[in-house]
């Protein structure tokens, strides 16, 4: 799950661009900054609502990359009273189904933090994947084996949604590296401290509420 033990790897000391186990980068979305792993592969967003787009390669034989994307849509605004946010879970939750039969709730984890300032929520889901190739199309995919880590961000000048899925093996390997993405979430005129707290999210990150995935 998204919120794990504090690893002596994530623990270490690090410079200002390693951070964990992976060296990073900082990129923006607007105001922005975050620190993307050096080792995704930056692409031109294929629309304008998109204001980052990686693919991350699987570096597995016969496994497809997983891929991170940043949007900001400018009427997606929420109001404070968490309406917009619970829309955007259920909308996560619609795009998996589990081949038991059980509710995708049942396995998603769902946590509140506050962050530089900025409210985030994440939420951390996996079974078949069966999102719609394209919204409205009406055609969905069928991946079984997938897992969706997906932040909304309410940050001072619009909302934003983080979502990295892929091959459940490919976003394993990849959450430390989702959590220090999502962890550096600042403001341009904010610095980060990559240094651990004592739950191994950096300074200024606060976990305010663990709540069951709708």
């Amino acid at each position: 799950m998204f919120k794990l033990a504090l690893t002596a790897c994530a623990a270490a000391t690090v410079a200002a661009l390693d951070v964990g186990c992976a060296s990073t980068v900082p990129v923006t979305a607007d105001s922005l900054v975050f620190a993307a792993d050096a080792q995704w592969r930056r692409e031109v967003p294929r629309h304008d609502t998109r204001k980052l787009q990686f693919s991350i390669p699987a570096d597995r034989e016969g496994v497809q990359d997983a891929r991170l994307i940043v949007w900001n849509f400018p009427t997606m605004r929420d109001a404070g009273d968490g309406q917009t946010i619970q829309t955007n879970v259920r909308r996560w939750m619609a795009q998996f189904v589990q081949d038991d039969g059980s509710p995708s709730g049942s396995n998603a984890q769902r946590l509140e933090y506050r962050i530089n300032d900025i409210p985030v929520h994440v939420i951390d889901i996996s079974g078949r994947y069966i999102a719609e190739t394209a919204e409205g199309s009406g055609v969905r995919l069928d991946l079984p084996g997938y897992r969706m880590l997906g932040a909304y961000i309410n940050a001072p000048h619009g909302d934003y949604i983080v979502k990295l899925w892929g091959p459940a093996p490919v976003v394993a390997d990849n959450l430390e590296s989702f959590k220090t993405f999502v962890w550096s979430t600042r403001s341009g005129n904010s610095p980060w401290q990559p240094y651990p707290n004592d739950d191994g999210t950096p300074p200024r990150t606060t976990l305010t509420a663990t709540k069951n995935a709708p």
